[in-house]
């Protein structure tokens, strides 16, 4: 009698909770104007959810062309526009994707994340040396997709300087079939060459073969994405899943920096590889991945920037003013406007040197 009491009671318990997740589903299915019928899972391809990319088979996924987009960082208006192409703008120099100038190809740091047209790298380049520079870079990419783009852009352009922005975390990402929530093209090593895969890129799903049984399944309640969203964890956006070995992602993206020498021999093309780091790394040694592109970059001939020991100096003198080299220096960051003019003062300098610069300017 005592057992079956249990067993009654459990069932109604159960069916309340559900009855009730149920309600709130419908609710709010209501509310956000969501079809109550409809069957989908509400996680997949969360990337091409937010306003700023579009779907790409052959990278994964790129910047939205002709954005023109406005938010607020640290109490000031930034502005964030893309041309035609899905390029950063630049200024008025990089206006129709100049040829024979300088094309830009990187990730968030190179793009700009969290600063104003007016404030990336590329920009503050173009200003000092009086070169047009096409910022042909997105959110996330590792160096397997900066690399492709590259590729691609180089035939529209025919730049006269190919500069890689290379961000140390993008060299793992090139180990990753899905990142940030969508799935992006990868590359394996067999019998010492490099294997294309997943292109054409596949739509993420979020099903079971994406991710875990317990994802794949609550991808298809509303509710459920909309409050892990809110919480700020376990969203598509913070998901990745591993294609190739620890390691491997040094060793694919050398052997592309291999690839694109060959690739543009002939054309007089100057490469350059500059290498760039968040405020966190600085409490640790430089880490050995970037050191070991670097190291591959210049045997290959690439000029080579590596950012780490100005950024260090500052660091362990000045730690205000290392602060301020990045937009938000309690966590993980961005380079600011500070950072982004630092490392555009390395390039141009360097630039200069070789005798690449077309002009100086102040």
């Amino acid at each position: 009698m005592v057992r079956r009491r249990i067993l009654v009671n459990t069932a109604l318990v159960v069916g309340s909770i559900v009855t009730s997740l149920c309600l709130l589903e419908v609710g709010l299915r209501l509310y956000d104007g969501i079809p109550l019928l409809q069957v989908k899972s509400f996680a997949g391809d969360y990337r091409f959810k937010i306003g700023r990319f579009m779907y790409d088979e052959r990278l994964g996924w790129r910047p939205m062309p002709d954005l023109h987009l406005s938010f607020l960082k640290n109490g000031v208006l930034k502005t964030e526009t893309t041309d035609a192409y899905g390029d950063r703008i630049t200024g008025e120099l990089s206006s129709g994707n100049a040829t024979r100038g300088i094309l830009a190809s990187g990730d968030s740091f190179t793009y700009g994340v969290d600063v104003g047209d007016g404030e990336t790298w590329p920009t503050f380049l173009q200003n000092m040396i009086g070169t047009p520079v096409t910022n042909a870079s997105s959110w996330g990419w590792g160096t397997d997709q900066i690399i492709m783009r590259a590729e691609d852009m180089i035939n529209l352009l025919h730049p006269k300087t190919l500069i890689l922005g290379v961000y140390r975390g993008d060299i793992q990402r090139a180990e990753l079939v899905i990142d940030f929530g969508a799935y992006k093209p990868y590359y394996s090593i067999e019998v010492g060459n490099l294997v294309l895969n997943d292109v054409p890129v596949p739509r993420l799903g979020w099903s079971r073969h994406d991710f875990a049984w317990a994802r794949g399944i609550l991808g298809y309640s509303y509710i459920a994405i909309w409050v892990a969203q809110r919480l700020g964890n376990w969203s598509a956006e913070n998901q990745a899943k591993q294609a190739t070995p620890s390691g491997t992602g040094e060793k694919v993206t050398c052997l592309l920096l291999e690839r694109l020498k060959q690739r543009v021999q002939g054309e007089q093309m100057h490469l350059m590889l500059v290498m760039v780091y968040d405020n966190l790394d600085f409490v640790h040694p430089q880490p050995v991945p970037a050191v070991g592109v670097l190291g591959c970059a210049h045997q290959l001939g690439y000029e080579t920037v590596d950012t780490w020991a100005v950024f260090a100096k500052i660091f362990a003198f000045d730690r205000a003013k290392f602060d301020a080299l990045f937009v938000d220096p309690d966590r993980r960051s961005h380079m600011s406007a500070a950072g982004n003019r630092l490392v555009a003062e390395a390039i141009a300098q360097r630039l200069r040197d070789s005798g690449s610069g077309e002009s100086s300017r102040p």
